[in-house]
């Protein structure tokens, strides 16, 4: 799968197929490493979501953003809200 270097009556275009090939790999593990470090950095700054419960109010849904409302209902993404 990938660049595969062709075979060549010219050596110069053989090592030139050779160098490329071989950018290739050194492209492909180094793209692995960023991914991983951006990863690590992206998951250091990751918080977990607040748990609510049926009847609770949250700070977030406080009187300075209009609320708070009562948490009627925990959805998987969402809460349904009294309003």
């Amino acid at each position: 799968m990938g660049i595969e270097p062709t075979t060549s009556k010219v050596e110069a275009a053989e090592e030139v197929a050779k160098s490329w090939f071989q950018v290739f790999q050194d492209v492909k593990v180094n793209l692995a490493k960023v991914h991983s470090r951006q990863k690590q950095q992206a998951d250091r700054r990751c918080s977990s979501a607040p748990s609510y419960s049926i009847g609770s109010q949250s700070c977030k849904l406080s009187k300075k953003w209009i609320g708070p409302y009562e948490v009627l209902e925990v959805l998987p993404n969402t809460l349904k809200l009294k309003l």
